[in-house]
């Protein structure tokens, strides 16, 4: 198992594009706030969501002596968070892989917090290659080979820009350039079938960032 980031960060993806998941966000001593800033607010600590039904200054994360806090900062349509919904100005303690929705509403931003490193966590996504098996959270996720074999390739990049080109040479060494294989079909399929499984896995995050035209990008 690889060793964890050291610091707390979180996983962002859109309901409208589930496919992607966001490059991970860390969270530092500073509060983190989530909404749609304006220009002069923008930076590091604080992240454009994206949506029009996010308020501007929809939640603040940050950390107290027990933990991580998350709270409706001025979030209108408020934060969906297992059956709460928490309105402005109401606070829940953030553990490791809580997943909650702003706002709360169909149309919304998921977010996962993935706390920093301790023993007894299990972090979001790990392989062991010599026994193919590929687990979320700490369960066993059931991959075909050709899946894992997708899965091991992104693994060992994580955080880089995978092209599709490569990855089909990898897996189908030396087929593409006889037109044996074509992207459209082979690769994601592929692709389809192991999103499928991790977002199941995860609570809905695929772990994986797509860069239209270009390939995938690992982004855990």
């Amino acid at each position: 198992m690889r060793e964890p980031r050291q610091q707390p960060f979180l996983l962002i993806s859109l309901s409208t594009d589930a496919e992607n998941t966001w490059p991970a966000a860390p969270i530092g001593a500073s509060p983190i706030c989530l909404g749609r800033p304006e220009a002069h607010a923008a930076g590091p600590d604080f992240i454009d969501l994206r949506l029009e039904s996010v308020s501007r200054e929809h939640a603040r994360i940050w950390r107290e002596e027990h933990g991580y806090v998350l709270e409706n900062w001025n979030g209108r349509y408020g934060i969906g968070l297992f059956e709460r919904e928490l309105r402005p100005g109401q606070r829940h303690e953030l553990r490791h892989g809580y997943v909650f929705r702003v706002p709360a509403l169909a149309e919304h931003v998921r977010v996962m917090f993935v706390a920093n490193s301790r023993e007894t966590q299990l972090w979001p996504l790990y392989l062991e290659p010599a026994l193919q098996k590929a687990f979320v959270f700490g369960a066993q996720v059931e991959l075909t080979p050709q899946a894992f074999a997708l899965l091991r390739y992104l693994y060992e990049r994580r955080n880089q820009l995978c092209p599709y080109d490569q990855i089909i040479d990898s897996l189908w060494p030396g087929m593409r350039a006889r037109g044996v294989v074509e992207k459209g079909r082979n690769l994601d399929v592929l692709l389809t079938t192991l999103r499928r499984a991790l977002a199941t896995a995860s609570g809905g995050f695929t772990f994986m960032q797509t860069v239209r035209g270009e390939g995938i990008r690992l982004v855990v």
